[in-house]
């Protein structure tokens, strides 16, 4: 959805008329929500879908809405507007009718578009209202799939290349000059528009001795990408150091930044990391995407039982909520979720992040900054100044950000945080031998979910298949007897030939029982604890896993690689 569009336009009143908004966001408006917010809270709490918002968008600006994702568009009008233009102003002509063309935008109140398209068409334009990802997606289907890539390589082909050595520290006046113009700008322009069409978490820039490798971590797995001639590297580098306001002069220690990009695929923060090795500073953005949906606690693959029980803890008074996981395992996201299904105008949401990943409507979030003296154990203890119900703490780092924690677990607030194990009945033992008293931890701590990501088989070639003996042998270790069928994907052109397609999480949920609360007090082990957990409904990891393979969702090599660290 066009987030421009929703700040130009106040749907308050046809959200009442509609009977969309009830008495608790009529106080979210009073509390003076900027339009946009309140749409991005409406559609993440699922009570409103894009469309319904969409047909309101159309009734108050007198603009037609229709969904084009499936449109077949004659190739006579499809030439009255070119690629270039199309993808530029992200709009695609529809039909003819009495002379004006009719052309599909996400914004009717983009004037420039609407210009550019009557300029290059030669007659008038009628404007039809349309979502953002629909028209990205006729672009694609009627201009041709943008290979980024390939058009970095073509650029490349035909343009001259500022003479930049590898070795170089600082440019030229004539090299920065170079540097403001193409084929450097349109070089980042393209990678990162690449990067966001194929939904990329990381862009990762690597310099050899003599070569350039350039990789964007997709669902979790890093794959090469098309790269330019290595020698470009330095100015490349230079840009994106321009970009997020770093030091270009500087090479010898650790760099950080962040910049804000948009392409038709969306907007996102990027946050840039760059660190010295022997070939030159590698680079690695980070690509936080403002146009991702937030899933609510039903979208994260939370078994049902298990998602009722988590619903439950997470609505408790106070005590701490643990997400434990690796890095990249989606703990964020599932705190994301949870505070979202918190969030009413009765209470009051507080977090401390880093770095600030989603904004959430009615939380107020704050990022830490360490140089500045913000760290999670200060922001903490500042916030239980401000009257919070319920508090967020990006990760339990050390012993000082525990302290507070625990502290304020005890003084009636629920805190939400993350800790990096491996399962959920070693995060006890691990917050015990991070120096906390187990008496506290037992009293204080009132869930854990363990968490993994994995891949989705893609729909669009699923198949069934035979597991190889071997894994069917370390199914039986690990007493699992369900005969299938299994699934995974061939490989086709939606899944880029990967056979998976987006991802979805597994979890291990455990409880803090009087008998767990026991066991921690007498420092039992963390298989003491787990054995305990079983006993009381607790489903590992493995099985939960296992459970989607099942139903088709993802596959057994899946599962079995990214529950191998866990110990059931």
């Amino acid at each position: 959805m066009n987030r421009g569009l929703l700040e130009q336009l106040d749907l308050g009143k046809e959200l009442v008329e509609a009977g969309i908004v009830t008495e608790e966001d009529a106080a979210l408006l009073r509390a003076g929500r900027s339009p946009r917010d309140l749409v991005d809270h409406l559609l993440g709490e699922k009570r409103v879908s894009e469309a319904e918002i969409l047909e309101l968008v159309s009734q108050k600006m007198g603009v037609p809405y229709m969904d084009v994702s499936d449109y077949e568009v004659e190739s006579s009008v499809l030439g009255l507007i070119s690629p270039r233009t199309a993808r530029k102003h992200q709009l695609v002509p529809l039909f003819l009718l009495d002379g004006m063309l009719n052309v599909a935008i996400s914004n009717p109140l983009d004037v420039a578009a609407l210009d550019a398209a009557r300029e290059e068409a030669s007659c008038e334009i009628e404007p039809i209202l349309s979502t953002a990802q629909a028209i990205f997606h006729l672009i694609n289907a009627n201009y041709g799939k943008e290979d980024a890539g390939q058009e970095v390589l073509d650029l490349l082909s035909h343009e001259a290349l500022p003479e930049v050595g590898p070795t170089a520290h600082v440019l030229s006046d004539e090299e920065d000059e170079d540097l403001s113009n193409a084929p450097v700008v349109k070089i980042v322009d393209l990678l990162l528009r690449r990067a966001l069409a194929e939904e990329a978490s990381d862009i990762h820039l690597e310099p050899g001795e003599r070569s350039l490798r350039i990789r964007f971590r997709v669902d979790g797995r890093l794959r090469e990408m098309p790269a330019p001639n290595w020698q470009l590297f330095p100015p490349i580098a230079s840009r994106i150091k321009i970009l997020a306001d770093m030091d270009i002069a500087e090479r010898r220690v650790p760099q950080d930044g962040r910049f804000e990009f948009s392409s038709e695929a969306g907007a996102a923060d990027i946050r840039v990391s760059t660190y010295p090795t022997t070939h030159g500073e590698s680079v690695v953005l980070r690509i936080l995407d403002k146009a991702r949906r937030l899933l609510g606690l039903t979208d994260l693959g939370f078994d049902p039982a298990d998602l009722g029980r988590y619903e439950r803890v997470s609505k408790k008074p106070f005590g701490i909520l643990l997400v434990t996981g690796p890095t990249g395992s989606g703990k964020t996201t599932t705190l994301y979720g949870t505070l979202s299904s918190l969030t009413v105008p009765e209470k009051n949401i507080m977090t401390l992040e880093d770095p600030v990943e989603y904004r959430l409507p009615g939380v107020r979030q704050t990022q830490i900054n360490p140089k500045a003296g913000l760290t999670f154990a200060t922001g903490l203890k500042a916030i239980l100044r401000q009257d919070p119900d319920v508090i967020m703490v990006g990760e339990i780092r050390d012993r000082d950000a525990l302290d507070m924690t625990i502290r304020s677990a005890m003084t009636g607030h629920l805190v939400l945080t993350t800790l990096h194990t491996n399962d959920a009945p070693s995060s006890m033992v691990r917050l015990v031998d991070m120096g906390a008293e187990p008496f506290l931890v037992a009293s204080t701590v009132v869930g854990i979910v363990a968490q993994r990501l994995v891949r989705r088989v893609c729909p669009s070639c699923k198949t069934p298949y035979q597991p190889s003996q071997k894994v069917l042998e370390e199914l039986h270790r690990s007493g699992w007897t369900a005969q299938g069928p299994y699934y995974r994907g061939t490989g086709c052109q939606e899944c880029r030939g990967l056979g998976y397609r987006g991802r979805i999480g597994v979890f291990e949920l455990m409880l803090v029982t009087e008998e767990v609360e026991r066991l921690v007090v007498k420092k039992a082990p963390a298989s003491a604890i787990a054995r305990v957990a079983r006993e009381q409904g607790m489903i590992p990891l493995r099985e939960t896993g296992l459970v989607k393979a099942a139903e088709g969702i993802t596959t057994l090599d899946e599962v079995l690689e990214v529950t191998a660290s866990t110990s059931s």
